[in-house]
């Protein structure tokens, strides 16, 4: 079942504009219920949050909503970033929030920007399998 599912959020995403996204991610979301997507951060070396993320939906999705909350979230930095340590605390990021349209199941896709105080930007293609 998951690689036929699999091959239907591909078809989808092909199907829409990933416009030059970094990268894609496939997550599952229940019937009716919102979920949180991914989160962005900018972190100090001392832990400290670095305001000003700006996010944007580039694509929307069809059968649902999107949108950016302020959250609060564990960073996952690997051990070889001075920042590793920032993992052990919850920092305030800028969360993607995904809700499917009422009574929805099916695929959905969209591609979210993250545009960071540094100048740096990531853009990414969700895959969303709504069950």
């Amino acid at each position: 079942m998951r690689l036929p599912l699999f091959l239907l959020v591909t078809i989808a995403l092909a199907g829409c504009n990933t416009a030059g996204a970094d990268r894609t991610s496939i997550v599952s979301v229940p019937q009716d219920v919102p979920r949180k997507l991914d989160r962005y951060s900018s972190v100090n070396p001392d832990c400290t949050p670095i305001p000003g993320i700006v996010g944007r939906i580039v694509v929307p999705p069809k059968n649902g909503r999107a949108s950016f909350r302020d959250g609060v979230d564990y960073t996952t930095f690997p051990a070889s970033n001075v920042r590793h340590v920032c993992n052990m605390k919850r920092i305030r990021s800028l969360q993607l929030w995904y809700t499917p349209n009422p009574g929805f199941t099916g695929t959905d896709a969209l591609v979210a920007e993250a545009l960071y105080p540094s100048g740096s930007s990531t853009r990414r293609a969700y895959g969303i399998s709504v069950r």
